[in-house]
């Protein structure tokens, strides 16, 4: 089972792992296994918003080109392209490479039918976002679970137990409820037949 299958499980521990990506992103900081990749999951994360869980699904699914928050107009995907443009060109340039030979670079592959530069900025930043999206939702459930350990987020299995948990302590309160309940509708029924004696 993947992310994509089961997004709802994900939506929150994903929320937690962008805001910590977001607070260790400094220039020391390790982002293990694919620095690269997980920027780039950081800065999509951070330009959809909140619950960018959802719009990744909804671009996995249908692409970016639906509109979505912060990759709708030239000025936001320009800005996005500018303020991460190294991380940007090498991950295109390879994708670029990876897909179409050795020969191609990112501006033969996004940059065929740009008219302008704005146009060209906007076709890589919604490659970016669609890729990422992909990342993310084709990402392999215990893979993902994974990832976020490594960055001390509960994981969704940890939540269902302290959800059992209350659950628990629910149907105990709602017990003693209804037994209280019971003996209330007990006492009112007495008193009425004795009212009527």
């Amino acid at each position: 089972m993947n992310v994509y299958q089961d997004i709802d499980k994900f939506k929150k521990p994903f929320d937690e792992f962008i805001t910590k990506l977001r607070e260790t992103n400094d220039s020391s900081y390790d982002f293990r296994k694919d620095e690269t990749k997980l920027q780039l999951v950081m800065l999509v994360g951070e330009q959809l918003g909140s619950e960018c869980l959802d719009d990744m699904y909804n671009i996995y699914e249908h692409g970016i080109g639906g509109g979505y928050h912060g990759f709708i107009y030239y000025t936001e995907t320009s800005d996005f392209f500018d303020n991460n443009q190294e991380l940007i060109v090498d991950y295109l340039t390879d994708l670029a490479q990876d897909c179409y030979g050795k020969d191609e670079t990112m501006f033969t592959v996004f940059g065929k039918e740009s008219l302008t530069m704005a146009h060209f900025k906007n076709n890589c930043a919604w490659a970016i976002g669609e890729e990422i999206s992909r990342y993310i939702c084709d990402m392999d459930s215990d893979d993902f679970e994974e990832l976020l350990a490594n960055y001390d987020i509960a994981t969704p299995e940890d939540d269902v137990e302290e959800e059992i948990d209350d659950s628990d302590e629910r149907d105990e309160q709602e017990r003693q409820w209804r037994t209280d309940r019971k003996e209330d509708d007990e006492r009112d029924e007495y008193k009425l037949q004795s009212d009527y004696k």
